[in-house]
């Protein structure tokens, strides 16, 4: 049995062609349970009072307080590593192949999950899109620098009445990739990080030093109108409905998303995308997507839980997905069908995929005839992703800033492990401290909290617990860093 998310799609796994091959390859049947959308971490809940499944694709960290170690230390899931070289060797092979790949697949001697895993270049897909035609019109290239930033924020403001200049989401629900466009300008991550100063030193965004000089610039916006006065209220499908129709200058979102919806299927106007924001053009970056082997943090994870009667098949099932056949299929789905071979020697999507004939979108597709969340290798997003493998264009609007050597990596934290303890005192303190942070961020940009109050706000949320879950953190890197 298999606990999937069903965050995108109607239908039921059972009916996905390419669960249906691999089935049909591996020789076992899978019956698929799917919680109902929005209810998955209290189903994942129920069922850990009830029976346990064979095997559960989970959101990693986010159900289960302590983490796949402290599911582990609860009797919940089983120690993979003594059945890998029988029975996954390619899964093996494939975390074995780096010193990062196992920092982030290994706990304590332990291998509790099959995770996605790549071990090609990443490119980054979330950016601030807007009308090219608009910047043509100011006789400006693409903003860099803040002062650039605003420069064309006051040209909209001047020159597009009742246009917003800027949306970047809700703040507080917004994840750290997309916030991290304007923090790395400040030197510090909308997460866990190591500073700027030391590389073997934990921090975290709710009280570092450069929050402040950052909350000061999104105050400032607030105030000249560039945010709106409505953005805490809008989702993302309002803003990009809003984005369409002229009525919002700029918006952090998918840029190759961005360019299928608004120039390739609607021919609204041109679009572009933007460099990561910095104080000066020359500024080094430090908040670049970093090319992990697990991206996201090892975000989705597949488990095999004490209840399964058939590890070794399970386990061996699992693997299917990192072998070369196996992995295929996960990608882009059943040949002859979704994809063929192309004179390259590269798979190419069809029509299938491609201009879906019953009208599905690319991430409906995504979802409903290949597979991606799952126990796979990933291929890279130039040829696995259909959104950008065979649109040269919408590649080009994705990959247009790759050659910006000023967008680098050193602020991500290393992949530290936690142990069971550890992760689940953090994970309490932190319930706490991003609640707290969070209200107090609105307030700060708002201006219902002045900045000048910013130092006894810093003292509060360290009382809430943050000192004490840095000290957490910290203990992990130092074991990382071999202290």
């Amino acid at each position: 049995m298999l606990v999937e998310e069903n965050e995108i799609i109607a239908m039921h796994y059972d009916e996905n062609p390419s669960y249906q091959l691999i089935q049909q390859n591996t020789g076992v049947d899978i019956q698929f349970i799917h919680p109902a959308a929005g209810t998955e971490t209290e189903a994942f809940q129920l069922m850990l009072a009830g029976d346990l499944p064979d095997m559960i694709l989970m959101s990693k960290g986010a159900w289960y307080t302590g983490d796949l170690a402290a599911m582990y230390e609860d009797g919940i899931i089983i120690d993979l590593l003594p059945y890998l070289d029988e029975y996954a060797p390619q899964y093996k092979s494939v975390i074995d192949h780096s010193e990062l790949a196992q920092a982030q697949c290994y706990a304590d001697g332990k291998v509790l999950g099959f995770y996605k895993v790549t071990h090609a270049d990443k490119m980054p897909y979330v950016r601030v899109n807007t009308n090219k035609d608009w910047l043509t019109e100011m006789g400006v290239a693409e903003p860099k620098t803040i002062a650039e930033y605003e420069a064309y924020f006051d040209w909209i403001l001047k020159n597009k009445e009742g246009v917003t200049p800027i949306f970047i989401g809700t703040f507080t629900n917004t994840g750290s990739m997309e916030m991290n466009l304007f923090t790395g300008a400040f030197d510090f991550l909308y997460s866990w990080y190591v500073t700027k100063e030391d590389a073997t030193k934990a921090a975290y965004w709710a009280n570092a030093p450069e929050y402040k000089e950052y909350l000061t610039l999104m105050n400032s916006w607030y105030n000249k109108g560039y945010l709106g006065k409505d953005f805490m209220g809008m989702t993302l499908t309002e803003a990009q409905a809003q984005f369409d129709a002229g009525k919002i200058g700029c918006i952090v979102d998918s840029v190759d998303a961005t360019y299928s919806r608004v120039q390739e299927s609607a021919n609204l106007f041109n679009v572009t995308n933007l460099p990561y924001m910095r104080k000066e053009a020359d500024s080094v970056l430090g908040s670049g997507l970093a090319a992990t082997p697990v991206g996201d943090g090892g975000e989705w994870v597949t488990v095999v839980t004490s209840a399964c009667k058939n590890p070794e098949l399970a386990i061996q099932y699992l693997n299917y997905g990192y072998t070369y056949e196996g992995s295929l299929i996960f990608t882009f789905g059943v040949e002859g069908t979704h994809w063929n071979w192309g004179e390259d020697g590269l798979p190419k999507f069809t029509d299938e995929i491609l201009h879906n004939p019953k009208g599905m979108t690319i991430s409906n597709v995504s979802y409903a005839l290949k597979i991606h969340f799952g126990a796979k290798y990933c291929y890279p997003d130039d040829i696995g992703h259909p959104g950008t493998a065979s649109n040269t264009t919408a590649l080009r609007i994705r990959t247009m800033w790759k050659g910006d050597t000023n967008e680098q990596n050193w602020l991500q934290l290393p992949p530290v492990k936690l142990t069971a303890e550890e992760s689940a005192e953090r994970s309490e303190l932190m319930a706490q401290v991003d609640t707290y942070a969070k209200e107090m961020m609105i307030k700060f940009i708002t201006g219902a909290e002045p900045l000048e109050n910013f130092e006894a706000y810093v003292e509060e949320v360290n009382e809430y617990g943050l000192t004490e879950a840095i000290e957490i953190t910290q203990g992990a890197l130092d074991r990382f860093l071999g202290k």
